[in-house]
């Protein structure tokens, strides 16, 4: 995230972004983590539909620029 993201969220939404300090060298290594093996036949639904057959293109798009967002609902803040 840049200082000028920041700056922005904190003009629009009035919410207070801090810079999240990331060591490089230690971020782009393996760490030693693994690829598990994962099963995907278990996570086929037969009633499946696809949102390409289930919305249209601008309902989509309304979507991403946040027109299905209810702006005025309650926050819940984590841990309530």
């Amino acid at each position: 995230m840049t200082k000028s993201f920041g700056k922005k969220m904190r003009r629009r939404l009035g919410a207070q972004v801090d810079m999240i300090p990331v060591v490089w060298d230690t971020r782009s290594g393996n760490l030693g983590l693994s690829t598990p093996t994962i099963d995907p036949g278990t996570a086929r639904v037969d009633s499946f539909v696809s949102i390409l057959e289930r919305e249209s293109f601008w309902k989509r798009l309304g979507g991403t620029m946040g027109k299905q967002v209810d702006w005025d609902a309650p926050v819940v803040k984590p841990g309530n």
